[in-house]
């Protein structure tokens, strides 16, 4: 499942951190793996998985698991189970109901846990968008009727959430990423954002239409992110139509816009 916090550094070297794989003694069942998204840092940990144990995960993230679990030479699609939001299914002694989020991935859900002991409900990453771009709004409805039901415990995961305020909507953003590359005339434009971050590709994309722009991706997870998504049916644009990176300078600056990744600074001393 989605980790609750990010490792703290004391150096400029780190190993790479995998989950513990957790089980039972005595032989009993190994815990399933529940995927509630799919940002960069958890694809790394999928080859580290248990090669038999079972995933379940959304559409979309399912797409991103397969592609990880080739590139190692480990698919193996029987241990794969795709689910959708509102329809619950078993993993172990877990009644499990998926519930729409809004997030910037697409496809997030938390996860509602029901067993003898209680319910425990995990939100994965989240926030309240009110206009989402894709339309898929955070399932308010169903939180309503858990939290009438009862839940036991509640782990919730938001970067920000003790800052005042509310996040701002992605549809926000695309209105000011359309008034800055239009004022942009006769330059290149690079914008950056998490590869993972479909619905703001939706919104750059947009923003290159309507200023006379073709797409340059440059980084290898932008393109991985937006080929599952393609292949998914939720990309915003067909990723054949792309300009190469390669190809860049065979362009006039003024007609493209680069997207690129590395777009978190974290200061830490």
């Amino acid at each position: 499942m989605q980790g609750l916090c990010s490792q703290t550094t004391t150096s400029l070297v780190c190993k790479r951190l995998f989950p513990t794989q957790l089980s039972s003694r005595n032989g009993a069942t190994k815990l399933k793996q529940l995927l509630l998204h799919m940002a960069m840092k958890i694809t790394s940990v999928i080859p580290a998985l248990d090669s038999t144990t079972p995933i379940f995960a959304s559409s979309f993230t399912m797409e991103l698991i397969k592609k990880r679990l080739k590139e190692f030479g480990i698919f193996l699609s029987s241990r794969l189970k795709s689910f959708r939001v509102r329809n619950r299914f078993q993993a172990g002694p877990f009644e499990v109901e998926p519930i729409r989020v809004t997030h910037s991935i697409p496809d997030c859900c938390g996860l509602v846990l029901r067993c003898g002991d209680g319910t425990i409900f995990h939100t994965g990453d989240w926030k309240i968008d009110e206009s989402p771009v894709d339309g898929r709004i955070f399932d308010r409805e169903a939180l309503e009727e858990l939290s009438k039901e009862g839940v036991t415990l509640m782990m919730s995961d938001s970067t920000n959430i003790l800052s005042p305020g509310r996040s701002t909507s992605e549809s926000v953003v695309a209105s000011s990423l359309l008034r800055h590359v239009s004022e942009a005339k006769g330059r290149r434009v690079i914008t950056t954002q998490f590869a993972s971050n479909i619905h703001r590709i939706g919104s750059i994309k947009a923003a290159a239409d309507l200023t006379g722009r073709r797409l340059v991706f440059v980084g290898m997870s932008l393109r991985t992110y937006l080929e599952a998504a393609f292949r998914d049916g939720k990309a915003p644009l067909d990723p054949s139509t792309l300009v190469k990176a390669e190809d860049m300078d065979a362009y006039d600056p003024k007609n493209l816009l680069v997207v690129t990744t590395g777009s978190q600074v974290r200061v830490t001393g």
